[in-house]
């Protein structure tokens, strides 16, 4: 079968189980899910020539995945059916958002707004406090930033900050900072989003110039920490 052909398919088996989300096609490939009313959503993706659909965040690879017989529809049936549970499963659980999750948004005030209900306009820094010890950040990868700072994810899921520039512009970018827990967004504002990337700790071998944070959580409801 064809990818096109598959999503038929997929569409019909969302009708027998009940549809218990929406979905809205964004290329050939891919699917957003979302229930009715809720900001939450997660991407679908349905390769059959490959034989393969799976829940992912559309950059690190496949937060689930199933893989098929693209000449069998049933084998296809039985994995649209383990994908559809998960991704209705991640949709329902009120309060809490999970790594992979989207949000589309194009600036740091706007996910502020729409994730904690507030109404800021011009809110442009990339970290916003949640408590004494935890904070919301808005990391764009593999990019300089205008302070001179280079975030990267690793292999491992580690996420290391490296200064780079020759003369750091903030007072606060000396020493580590106060807040050693980071609910951590992806910002890809070329494509109008951001990807919820897990909650994160400060690592010990963290200096002024580098700072290791390591992933302790893919779920929050911000306020954990």
């Amino acid at each position: 079968m064809t990818t096109e052909q598959a999503w038929e398919i997929f569409d019909e088996v969302l009708i027998e189980n009940g549809e218990p989300f929406e979905t809205k096609r964004i290329g050939a490939n891919i699917c957003i899910a979302h229930t009715m009313g809720q900001l939450k959503t997660v991407e679908i993706l349905l390769e059959a020539e490959k034989g393969l659909i799976g829940i992912g965040n559309g950059k690190q690879g496949l937060l689930k995945q199933a893989c098929f017989n693209s000449k069998d529809e049933e084998d296809f049936i039985a994995c649209a059916e383990e994908i559809i549970s998960e991704a209705a499963k991640r949709l329902k659980k009120e309060g809490v958002i999970h790594r992979g999750e989207i949000f589309y948004v194009r600036t740091n005030a706007e996910l502020i707004n729409k994730i904690l209900g507030k109404n800021m306009k011009g809110y442009m820094k990339c970290i916003y406090p949640l408590t004494d010890t935890c904070a919301l950040l808005m990391h764009t990868f593999d990019r300089v930033t205008t302070a001179g700072w280079l975030n990267r994810e690793m292999p491992n899921g580690t996420v290391v900050e490296q200064f780079v520039g020759n003369k750091k512009i903030y007072a606060a970018h000396e020493g580590l900072p106060d807040h050693r827990y980071r609910v951590l967004f992806e910002k890809r504002k070329d494509e109008g989003r951001f990807i919820f990337k897990g909650v994160y700790k400060l690592a010990e071998e963290s200096t002024s110039n580098r700072r290791v944070w390591k992933k302790i959580a893919d779920e929050t409801n911000l306020f954990d920490y």
